[in-house]
């Protein structure tokens, strides 16, 4: 019924390295258990989690890593982003030529509203949040001489996580 049909993401290619997509963690986790001493200090609590760079600066937010990297000559870019929501399905078509076109899908829930001759109104589901790519010292360069980045995402829950 459709040819060159398929379930998944085709011939997608990871645009990162290993090494890159470790780094990406490690800066998920730093800035992700920097974010919770906000809710330690509220408690009151003292033990904060930290990290401290060279000049000895002991670092508890992710603001002040964030600008400790810009300070060391990193490139720091934050811009928002929206997509709609697949929750990991997505389809794809192998065209003639052996390439891959995506197909975009995206998630509806009821919205509880009707129109004016009584048909549900379905939500479009977005997912938005902020993008953050870093480079610089630090990070280094690929074995082919490009910058190698940092690239990760911030995204909160409807339930606030």
């Amino acid at each position: 019924l459709f040819p060159g049909l398929h379930l998944g993401l085709g011939g997608v290619q990871c645009s990162h390295t290993n090494r890159e997509v470790l780094k990406n963690r490690l800066l998920s986790v730093l800035l992700n258990k920097l974010g919770a001493n906000y809710s330690k200090r509220i408690k009151g609590e003292t033990d904060l989690f930290h990290v401290q760079v060279e000049d000895k600066k002991v670092i508890t937010t992710p603001s002040e890593l964030v600008q400790a990297l810009i300070d060391s000559g990193h490139k720091v870019e934050v811009v928002p982003s929206c997509q709609s929501v697949s929750f990991g399905v997505f389809l794809c078509v192998l065209e003639d030529d052996e390439s891959w076109s995506q197909i975009p899908l995206a998630a509806f829930l009821e919205s509880g509203y009707e129109d004016s001759d009584g048909m549900a109104a379905p939500a479009f589901m977005p997912h938005s949040g902020l993008n953050m790519e870093v480079s610089g010292p630090l990070l280094g360069n690929r074995v082919d001489g490009t910058l190698s980045k940092c690239s990760i995402q911030h995204y909160i829950a409807i339930d606030g996580l």
